[in-house]
């Protein structure tokens, strides 16, 4: 078997490695700084997504690298009219938008599409859309302190606790919106049971946004 062969026959192929850096600092000496480097491997994905008439907070884990959303709408009828992101590490000008109806002098924020985030996409009526692509797992997101909007690069329905034991105790909430539930749109899921709020968010579930609340910033593992 050669080694194209045994690449094609893997199905995940996680290397993860610690690196330490030894840095100098003059007050203090020396500083250790623990470094993940997490290696990915494409699978092909299909984001089956539902869209609902107004906003939807989603995500698409069927993009591997950053693609523009004329690539991702590309032969598919998708009906949309704006995309909205936030960046927690743009301090100054966290809100990134993308509206094609806008005149040619509108910045237009959003230049490409990332399977880390999340959006907020606005469409003028109901819509079952499959985007096909492909899907890099493992992957690392960071969060910065404060609020964060981040998209769920998975085809794995995971228990909510396992997704965010990786950043426990830094967070306090986490959100998602089904745009689709008549009665209870916003889910709920909180570091411990003293805080305010009913836990109504179980499960994290591929194709959705999430919003999280880091008291300190970090990162998390999705695979």
């Amino acid at each position: 078997m050669n080694v194209k062969n045994i690449i094609v026959s893997s199905l995940v192929i996680l290397i993860s490695l610690s690196l330490v850096f030894l840095i100098r600092d003059r007050l203090t000496g020396y500083q250790v700084m623990s470094t993940r480097v997490v290696i990915t491997v494409p699978q092909a994905n299909i984001c089956n997504m539902t869209f609902v008439e107004g906003w939807n907070l989603v995500s698409f884990p069927c993009i591997n690298n950053d693609i523009t959303i004329d690539e991702l709408i590309l032969n598919h009828s998708f009906d949309y009219t704006t995309f909205r992101s936030y960046d927690a590490f743009d301090a100054s000008d966290p809100w990134k938008s993308y509206n094609p109806d806008l005149p040619n002098w509108t910045v237009q924020d959003i230049t490409s599409l990332s399977r880390r985030e999340g959006y907020w996409v606005k469409v003028d009526s109901d819509q079952q859309v499959e985007f096909n692509g492909t899907l890099g797992t493992p992957t690392i997101i960071s969060l910065a302190s404060g609020w964060n909007m981040f998209g769920y690069p998975s085809t794995t329905i995971r228990a909510s606790n396992n997704t965010f034991n990786q950043v426990v105790p830094n967070f306090h909430y986490v959100y998602l919106y089904n745009a689709s539930d008549p009665t209870d749109k916003w889910k709920l899921y909180k570091l411990n049971s003293s805080f305010p709020g009913i836990v109504t968010l179980n499960y994290t579930v591929p194709n959705y946004g999430y919003w999280i609340y880091m008291t300190s910033s970090g990162s998390i593992l999705i695979t």
